[in-house]
């Protein structure tokens, strides 16, 4: 059964047709006459449609072809959820000078010592006598020493170091006269025992019996070894009088008394050394983390799904530093702040250390200082165990720490992500259009549409540049519509009419596919201010729809089809055909509500000979009139006969298979395009009438 829509025609004698013969009899008109009826039938247009899934009817019958694919492009959020890793940033901080602890020795200058270091051996002498004489009668004479030196005395140093450079320092001595006489002056000069150097000089006078006096020393980049040196350069003391038999001047004598010495560091600033490094606080500061991404994105918000906080450190320090990192804006599900911690060990023998933190499930909230990550960091000096022995230090000793973020995926990202063209790769897909094929070849659709819809669940727009070309039989047709424009998180679509592309030829050739190629760019309008998003499971999916109503024109298509018949004539008059049979007349009454013109040419043939045994041309099938709409308003009606000689008449009783070949067009097809509902009807009468031969 052929299944022309546009060429109704086509089906006037057809078994497809509603053929109603049992209400129409052969019947003898007159003597001479006899009527022999074909066909009385009618046929609508949805009786000619072919059956296919993407023919639509919508409510009004008016018929339209829909093509769908829901999806021939898309893009995952996993895709772009992986943020490259960063950079380190890299902080090097010196440890500088150290503070050492306030150290205080205490001592006493023995009368005895004294004595036996002065330079009068003849006066030093004395003093085991006048002890033994105050020892029997409760006081003695105490001579008087004029200015002289008074010896040396040795002093261990402070534990916290062997040896020191100090940056700046204050050293304090102090001398209490524990002596029975006033110590009239003592001048002492302090220096590092192991060479003898001079830190430094310090003077008293008039120092009252039980009195105190300080002398300090400022010192700057002096070198300083913890066993230290006094020298007594002067001691001078007036003593209890000239006249050693004046018992009234005696004073109580003993061995022990003497000058009690007290030697006070104060506010040790050291630079380098041999120390023992005390607990302390070492530098703080702020490792200013400046994130890089492609593009010109710029985030405000992260939320990790997995992730590394990663250090790497390397250290000259003698001793280990207990280093704690605060990053405010990283924070977790309870909005605790992400710390942590490690103990940087010196890495000179070892080579870099490396400490990597977990930050699974911890925030990012960047709003603040867009694409900045401000690392807080203190650092604490653990002091040397007291069973390890001096180390080393200097204040050039550095610590170098370097911070990244690696491995980095998230389960949200928020702010703008930039202009990021893509270039989309040549691809295709197949296109099935049989359905309008089926119907006719040389159409020309009057409002064809494709819509693209994208379904855009990620807080990011996109324009899509596409080059997409219908391909049938080696010949291409240009699309050549407008950018897909997608909207952020939400569906959009974008239509390819006949106003803004090349939709019309590109449906007419009927392509069997498509291919397609062209570049993506995301915020094609630059930073608007709206923030972009995207999250696990979110995407891009673009599919379309070809909606095709038949709203057309044809011209000029011609198609062929071939009919069986079979004329039946009343036994009497069959069985001496050639003695009745003069002529006959045949006779078309058609009603045509279809809008196309046809021109029909018949060919009549014997199927078994093959051969053709006349032909016929048909008059005009006018097509029904149709508004200004392209909807049919008139059917157009037609109603003639056709005269056949005997000659023709008797071949047309061997005919039993009719080949029909018709010239199409719709209906005023330079102004007009009609459109096709499915209640359009064709109704047709065909008969015979012949004149018989009496005698």
């Amino acid at each position: 059964m052929y299944k022309n829509l546009i060429l109704p025609v086509l089906f006037i004698l057809t078994s497809c047709m509603d053929e109603h013969l049992d209400k129409i009899s052969t019947q003898v008109i007159q003597d001479t006459q006899i009527a022999v009826p074909l066909i009385q039938s009618s046929i609508t247009m949805f009786d000619l449609l072919p059956l296919d899934e993407h023919i639509v009817i919508d409510d009004d019958n008016f018929i339209r072809i829909i093509y769908s694919r829901d999806s021939f492009a898309s893009v995952s959020s996993d895709s772009l959820l992986d943020v490259e890793n960063q950079a380190p940033t890299s902080r090097s901080m010196s440890l500088g000078a150290i503070e050492i602890e306030d150290y205080t020795d205490e001592f006493r200058m023995t009368i005895l010592q004294l004595s036996q270091n002065i330079e009068d051996t003849v006066l030093g002498g004395y003093f085991p006598t006048g002890v033994a004489y105050s020892d029997e009668h409760g006081s003695a004479f105490f001579p008087p020493i004029v200015p002289q030196s008074a010896g040396y005395y040795s002093r261990p140093g402070p534990d916290a170091f062997k040896f020191v450079v100090v940056e700046t320092g204050l050293i304090e001595i102090s001398l209490i006269n524990e002596m029975p006489v006033e110590i009239t002056r003592l001048d002492m000069t302090l220096m590092n025992r192991i060479d003898s150097s001079v830190v430094g000089k310090f003077y008293f006078e008039n120092i009252p019996v039980d009195g105190i006096q300080t002398d300090d020393l400022y010192i700057e980049n002096q070198d300083l070894y913890s066993d230290l040196l006094m020298f007594v350069d002067t001691f001078f003391v007036e003593g209890s009088g000239n006249n050693p038999f004046d018992q009234s001047t005696f004073v109580p004598l003993s061995y022990a008394q003497g000058v009690d010495v007290i030697v006070t560091t104060r506010n040790f600033i050291v630079k380098e050394g041999l120390v023992r490094f005390p607990e302390r606080e070492g530098p703080s500061d702020t490792i200013v983390v400046d994130l890089e991404f492609e593009n010109g994105m710029e985030l405000s918000r992260m939320d990790v799904d997995e992730g590394d906080f990663n250090c790497n450190f390397e250290s000259s320090v003698k001793t280990d530093i207990d280093v704690e990192f605060t990053i405010p804006q990283l924070k977790n599900e309870f909005g605790e702040v992400f710390t942590f911690s490690f103990i940087v060990s010196n890495t000179e023998q070892s080579g870099i250390q490396n400490s990597t933190f977990p930050i699974d499930g911890f925030d990012f909230d960047l709003s603040q200082n867009l694409n900045t990550l401000d690392v807080y960091f203190s650092t604490k000096v653990v002091p040397t165990p007291v069973t390890q022995d001096h180390v080393v230090f200097s204040e050039l000793d550095t610590v170098r720490i370097s911070v990244a973020l690696d491995n980095m995926e998230f389960s949200y990202i928020e702010g703008y992500f930039g202009q990021v063209e893509k270039i989309i790769e040549p691809s295709e897909f197949s296109l099935d259009l049989n359905a309008l094929q089926e119907i006719a070849t040389g159409i020309v659709l009057e409002t064809p549409k494709i819509t693209f819809i994208s379904d855009n669940s990620m807080g990011i727009p996109f324009d899509i540049n596409l080059t997409m070309e219908g391909v049938n039989n080696g010949m291409l047709s240009n699309l050549d519509g407008p950018p897909i424009e997608i909207n952020a998180n939400g569906i959009s679509y974008t239509e390819y009419n006949s106003a803004n592309s090349q939709i019309v030829d590109f449906i007419a050739l009927n392509p069997k596919k498509m291919q397609y190629s062209g570049d993506v760019i995301s915020n094609p309008q630059g930073d608007t201010g709206a923030l972009n998003f995207i999250s696990p499971g979110s995407g891009l999916t673009i599919g379309f729809e070809m909606d095709l109503p038949l709203h057309l024109r044809i011209e000029d298509t011609n198609l062929s089809d071939t009919l069986n018949i079979s004329l039946e004539l009343p036994t009497s008059i069959e069985t001496n055909i050639d003695d009745y049979l003069v002529s006959a007349q045949l006779f078309f009454s058609i009603e045509n509500e279809f809008p196309f013109d046809a021109n029909v040419m018949l060919y009549f043939k014997d199927s078994i000979s093959n051969y053709n045994l006349d032909s016929l041309e048909l008059n005009l099938i006018e097509a029904a009139e149709v508004n200004s709409e392209g909807i049919v308003e008139n059917a157009s009606v037609l109603n003639y006969s056709i005269l056949l000689a005997q000659e023709r008449l008797l071949n047309l009783l061997d005919v039993n298979q009719v080949v029909l070949n018709a010239n199409f067009s719709s209906y005023d097809y330079e102004n007009t395009a009609v459109k096709l509902y499915t209640d359009y009807e064709l109704r047709i009468g065909l008969g015979i009438l012949n004149d018989l031969q009496t005698e």
